[in-house]
């Protein structure tokens, strides 16, 4: 009897392998079942033109976005401006903290002050050498002074006297020197370089401020009474741009903001796509034409920094190929005997 259920087991198992499938592909398949799609939060933009080609435009400041950074590496010692404030050319952005440079001016000022009174003691030992040599210079008796002891006295008023240019030399070096260190002091302190509006401030006071590569800068400024767009135009397709050409921009995301944009130069070098993701490994081979484009801004409220999609006109391109000219035929003059020969 065991053997008999030893036998039918196989059978048993063959058959919950074909039945299980069966009942289990019903759920299977609802749990996979795509849901419907998500509505469209926004349509894109339609180009305006017949003949257009496309590109991503940023928003930027008329100067361009300007990078202030601190002239050396140091901790922030007053942050005077905050991110949309208006500042004005020579206007304090910033302070490094100057007390280590403060203390080597005092040390070079000082070393002024020693110089000064080298040059004071040579100057006085100058004139002593000299007053004694012409006490004897125009006495010739040698009873009196000896040709030796005279041109001993000339020889100590010399050195005096080359004593005194290096001490004036020396102290004209602790002067420059002087004047060195309070440049630098003077460094510490960042001015803005133009009229403008702060547009991001990443340093607060007590932080540090880098100049290494790849470090947030401390002040990004911009003037914005008038805003830019720097079009990318794909290097595939900026053969067909035409400078001058129209174009119409429309703000990501709300294709109903556009505004006509107008003309204001090319930057005709190609250089490599700007990453928008951000990632230090993301490796970008393709090049673009960048074209700068300005709009009025009380048609499109837009802020530095935010991307329009841009569509500019272009001619119509040519569908047909042109016709090939056959080459024209040689003239011929009549040769002697009534044949004809090409003329070279």
């Amino acid at each position: 009897m065991n053997l008999r259920r030893f036998f039918r087991l196989p059978y048993v198992l063959i058959l919950l392998a074909i039945l299980g499938p069966v009942f289990l592909l019903p759920k299977v398949m609802r749990q996979t079942q795509l849901g419907p799609p998500p509505p469209v939060v926004a349509l894109p933009a339609a180009a305006p033109y017949a003949s257009y080609i496309a590109g991503t435009g940023t928003v930027e400041s008329s100067t361009r976005n300007l990078n202030i950074v601190a002239p050396v590496s140091g901790i922030v010692a007053e942050m005077r401006v905050e991110a949309g404030q208006r500042v004005r050319k020579g206007e304090l952005l910033f302070r490094i903290d100057s007390r280590e440079a403060q203390a080597e001016l005092l040390r070079r000022q000082a070393a002024v002050e020693v110089g000064r009174a080298n040059v004071a003691a040579a100057e006085a030992s100058s004139a002593e050498a000299l007053d004694q040599f012409q006490r004897v210079r125009d006495i010739v008796d040698p009873r009196v002074v000896s040709q030796e002891e005279r041109r001993h006295r000339e020889l100590v008023a010399e050195a005096a006297n080359k004593r005194l240019e290096s001490a004036r030399s020396e102290l004209r070096a602790a002067e420059e020197n002087a004047r060195a260190q309070a440049i630098t002091v003077s460094r510490l302190d960042v001015p803005s370089p133009i009229d403008g509006e702060v547009l991001q401030v990443n340093v607060r006071t007590g932080e540090l401020a880098s100049t290494l590569a790849n470090v947030r800068v401390p002040v990004v400024l911009g003037n914005t009474d008038t805003l830019h767009v720097r079009v990318e135009i794909d290097e595939n397709i900026a053969w067909r741009f035409v400078p001058g050409s129209k174009a119409r921009g429309f703000l990501r995301g709300n294709k109903a903001l556009a505004s006509d944009l107008s003309f204001v130069r090319v930057e005709p070098l190609l250089v490599g796509k700007t990453s928008l993701t951000g990632s230090s490994i993301e490796r970008v081979d393709t090049r673009v034409l960048q074209v700068i484009y300005a709009f009025d801004q009380s048609r499109l409220r837009a802020y530095p920094g935010m991307l329009l999609d841009v569509f500019i006109e272009t001619p119509a391109e040519a569908t047909d190929a042109a016709p090939v000219q056959p080459a024209a035929a040689a003239p011929t003059t009549s040769a002697p005997g009534g044949a004809e020969r090409k003329v070279p």
